[in-house]
């Protein structure tokens, strides 16, 4: 009888230390969701020296171009993978950075006629197109622009005319794809513009809208909405303005980009051997980063 009892006096304690560990466990996951939820941050660029940070820029884009009244369409797939080199921080926090084209992969379609070319290719283009992509865009790989920029993301200075300006045809980091940040702490919801000329040699301006839709942790949901108008773009006479909105997920502690989609439409108006070409600009970009 005895034995029972002790049994039943275990199997009840037992019970009771379950039940126990239950109530703790249920408290735990309260007491978890009861914290703070990170709902503002202050967003600066803080990249260390020496770091390298390697992204890939896939652009798909739709070219309409009105060549003395005939119209043609010119679809276009450009991929590129830069290094992002820190090289400089001063004492005002304004940074440094070599941007290197390591490789470009471009292919397009035009009135029935492909072009392909790919800086890593071992083979020798075949066509005459191709060997004229080969001749522009060979010289591009290697190549390094040198930006410099505030401690928000502003252009101080930037070498891309001098180094691609017999290339304009490809747009890298360097050519207005950084988050401008405010000077001020900002919350969930809140929204800012600025205004940021990528090249500050030349005249193309982005005035951009942005809102923080999120924030996860260490990582910053930005939207953006902009516009862009400009008469050259890296020294190319350009008669440029359109649109531009997108997402990009930001590193709280170092404001580099982490990734971003961007949909772009663009009119602009071109010279070549006196005749003026209007064109229309429909691009989707994505940028990744590691």
């Amino acid at each position: 009888m005895n034995l029972f009892n002790n049994e039943s006096m275990m199997t009840k304690r037992n019970s009771n230390f379950s039940i126990g560990l239950a109530i703790i466990a249920t408290l735990f996951i309260f007491s978890s969701l009861a914290l703070p939820a990170v709902k503002s941050c202050l967003l600066k660029y803080n990249l260390s020296t020496g770091t390298t940070y390697k992204l890939l820029i896939d652009t798909r884009q739709t070219i309409n171009l009105d060549m003395g009244g005939q119209k043609m369409a010119m679809n276009q797939t450009v991929s590129i993978n830069q290094s992002v080199a820190v090289t400089d921080k001063d004492v005002a926090g304004n940074t440094t950075l070599d941007i290197t084209y390591d490789r470009i992969q471009f292919k397009q379609n035009m009135m029935g006629m492909d072009m392909n070319w790919d800086s890593d290719s071992k083979v020798a283009p075949a066509d005459a197109m191709s060997q004229q992509l080969e001749t522009v865009f060979r010289k591009t790989i290697g190549a390094k622009t040198t930006l410099k920029m505030d401690q928000y993301g502003h252009a101080i200075s930037n070498n891309v005319q001098d180094v691609l300006k017999d290339n304009s045809n490809i747009s890298g980091f360097e050519s207005g794809m950084m988050a401008v940040f405010p000077d001020r702490e900002i919350a969930v919801g809140d929204s800012w513009e600025a205004t940021y000329i990528p090249d500050p040699n030349g005249d193309l301006t982005i005035v951009s809208k942005y809102t923080l839709d999120e924030l996860k942790k260490d990582i910053a949901m930005i939207s953006f909405e902009s516009t862009l108008k400009g008469t050259q773009m890296k020294g190319v006479p350009a008669k440029i303005e359109g649109i531009m909105s997108g997402k990009s997920q930001v590193d709280v502690t170092t404001g580099w980009i982490l990734s971003a989609s961007i949909s772009q439409n663009l009119s602009a108006e071109t010279e070549q051997q006196g005749m003026t070409i209007p064109m229309k600009i429909s691009s989707f970009i994505d940028i990744s980063s590691k």
